[in-house]
Formats: C-alpha cells, sequence, structure tokens
C-alpha cells in the first residue's frame, strides 16, 4: 500500500477498471479518478510539508541558471 496518501489525488486517463478493488488495496484512502485528460498526482497540505527528499541544493542552482540563460 502507498504511505502517507491521505490528501492525495491520482488522476488516471483510462477508464476505472474492472477489477478497481486492486486500486484501491494499493493506493488505499488516496482518492483515485479514471477518464482524466491529463494525469496528475494532488497532494494535499500535509504531504507538502515533508522535504523532497530528492532535493539538490547544487542541481537546483544549475537548473535556475540554465532557465537564466535561456530567457
Amino acid at each position: 500500500m502507498i504511505d502517507s496518501v491521505v490528501g492525495l489525488r491520482v488522476d488516471i486517463l483510462s477508464p476505472a477498471p474492472v477489477k478497481l478493488a486492486l486500486y484501491t488495496q494499493v493506493c488505499g484512502e488516496a482518492q483515485l479518478q479514471f477518464d482524466i485528460t491529463h494525469p496528475a498526482l494532488h497532494f494535499g497540505p500535509a504531504q507538502m510539508r515533508f522535504p523532497c527528499l530528492t532535493a539538490d541544493a547544487k542541481v537546483f542552482e544549475q537548473a535556475s541558471q540554465d532557465c537564466e540563460q535561456a530567457l
């Protein structure tokens, strides 16, 4: 099961599957929406307070510089 899913919404492109119970077993309390035009993950405020485990200050700085140069 996905951890910390309270407040999470998952938008899925495909129609709802016949075996929807399998999705709910894996996704727990996450809200699932099917037949959506754009796939997306929507995080609740509680999840947004967690630090980003993949954040890297050097990579952020390089990406910022690349964006500035592109402008």
